[in-house]
């Protein structure tokens, strides 16, 4: 019988004993706050996206990097994305007005963005005029350019035209009107370039065509680039950023001639037409005011994306910063890292002196203050970007103590009182503040031997020598070891009088 006693004791001492490691357990994983910049914040602590693009998942946002298109720059003559997918909202960016539009939004078969232009009927085209800001502007020097544009033929016809910036023109030399100008387009399943009047020997304009050596590949996307450095008279060809075809602009056609001078006639007076009767389609169209032998041709931007959050004030001192989790999408090679730092002192989102460090899964940073940063990288190829969906950590607040309980005191002769709690269970305590004074919840005396109020102690009493038969008030507040001393609640008042 002793023995079932025994055993009854034993199994009751263990489900109490598991009870309590299971509510302190709780304990702990309740203190943590779980914050969920994404799905909770909605996003709203980012301070700044850098190289990165929005998009929409599950009704949230999210974030990736941005695709590999061209966005407008100091050297910008023309952009267009081709991004409508209505073609009356069709834009431009650069030096150049809208006079007629006329192609199909592909939002299926595309290369970058939200479409591509189609170009399959013979009426197709669209057709612009160079503003006076042009560097194709009649009257105009000829300045290093580069044209470069993706192209996707779905079936090749001799002299299909890619652009066309050519027709009958005044040439005052000769005293005769005639074709000039340039125009880019397809013969023998190749790229050639015509070039008329717009380039001169002396003071005799010269008339050209060029063979780019760029055959084309049906029913494929290639990027196909022509650029002219006007301080070297030299002409490249590129094809997926490969070099087909190189020429010199010279009187004698070789690097070490003479450059021919390059000027637009002030009596060129014709439309800049782009994808007249060709077949296939065209997507992120660009004119620049430079040369360029090397193109990012990958599907996303190479250069890292940064999402940067604000700096964050979490209210109380030494808190904990930790479990830092990424929700996403990672694959081939794609990869979002964490960086996050923190201070006990508030500070700018742009600090340089404040170091950030790389987040590891056993990460814990301590602070009042917090600033996070993601960095996208693509995969090695630039063909992948990380998705990020939420980002997900959590803070363990270091909260002020509570507040002092059992408070109560022992006359002990000469003056003196004994005022006594019960310790806090707190791990960081550093000690008790005891307040004192004559009226009630207004501490403020120096009547006390052992000095002002408030006085302070590591122990959880104290011993207060005061004026004999006067009512003295009487409170605790317990003190953390923070950054910034943190403290509780005053505790329940006691009145006391010494002897």
């Amino acid at each position: 019988m002793n023995n079932i006693k025994k055993r009854k004791f034993i199994f009751k001492y263990f489900v109490f004993l598991f009870y309590l490691i299971f509510i302190l357990f709780l304990s702990f994983i309740i203190i943590d706050r779980i914050i969920s910049e994404g799905k909770e914040n909605n996003w709203s602590n980012v301070y700044i996206a850098r190289n990165l693009e929005r998009f929409i998942y599950q009704n949230r946002i999210a974030y990736r990097l941005k695709e590999n298109y061209y966005e407008k720059s100091e050297d910008t003559d023309l952009i267009i994305h081709f991004d409508e997918e209505d073609r009356l909202e069709f834009e431009i960016i650069g030096n150049y007005r809208v006079k007629d539009v006329s192609y199909i939004p592909d939002r299926i078969n595309k290369k970058y963005g939200k479409a591509s232009a189609n170009f399959s009927l013979q009426n197709h085209k669209i057709i612009l005029i160079p503003s006076k800001n042009s560097i194709f502007s009649s009257g105009k020097d000829i300045s290093s350019f580069t044209i470069d544009f993706w192209f996707y033929p779905e079936s090749i016809y001799e002299n299909n035209i890619i652009l066309s910036y050519y027709g009958p023109c005044f040439i005052k030399e000769y005293n005769k009107i005639d074709y000039a100008g340039f125009k880019i387009y397809i013969s023998q399943n190749k790229i050639f370039l015509d070039i008329a009047y717009l380039f001169y020997i002396g003071e005799e304009p010269v008339s050209f065509t060029l063979d780019s050596n760029i055959y084309l590949d049906i029913a494929q996307w290639q990027h196909i680039a022509i650029s002219y450095n006007a301080f070297t008279g030299k002409l490249v060809f590129l094809k997926n950023g490969k070099k087909e075809k190189i020429y010199w602009l010279t009187n004698n056609g070789y690097e070490d001639g003479t450059l021919l001078n390059g000027k637009i006639t002030e009596y060129i007076k014709n439309d800049f037409i782009i994808g007249n009767n060709i077949f296939g389609n065209l997507d992120e169209f660009h004119i620049a005011n430079s040369y360029n032998e090397e193109f990012s041709l990958s599907k996303y931007i190479e250069k890292p994306g940064e999402l940067i959050s604000k700096v964050i004030d979490y209210k109380y001192y030494t808190s904990k910063f930790k479990k830092f989790i990424i929700d996403g999408i990672q694959e081939n090679n794609s990869k979002i890292y964490i960086f996050a730092r923190s201070s006990e002192e508030v500070f700018s989102p742009d600090d340089y002196k404040i170091p950030w460090v790389l987040v590891g899964n056993d990460t814990i940073l301590i602070g009042k203050y917090i600033q996070w940063k993601l960095v996208f990288y693509t995969s090695y190829n630039g063909t992948y970007t990380p998705q990020l969906y939420d980002f997900v950590y959590s803070v363990e607040p270091n909260l002020p103590p509570a507040k002092p309980k059992n408070l109560r005191y022992q006359i002990l002769g000469n003056n003196q009182v004994k005022i006594i709690w019960d310790k806090n269970i707190e791990p960081d305590i550093k000690g008790y503040l005891v307040y004192y004074g004559k009226s009630s919840r207004y501490y403020v005396s120096n009547d006390a031997k052992e000095g002002p109020s408030p006085i302070f102690t590591e122990e959880n009493y104290l011993i207060l020598t005061l004026p004999p038969y006067v009512d003295y008030y009487v409170a605790v507040r317990a003190l953390d070891n923070a950054y910034v001393y943190q403290k509780s609640d005053f505790s329940d008042e006691i009145v006391v009088r010494s002897q």
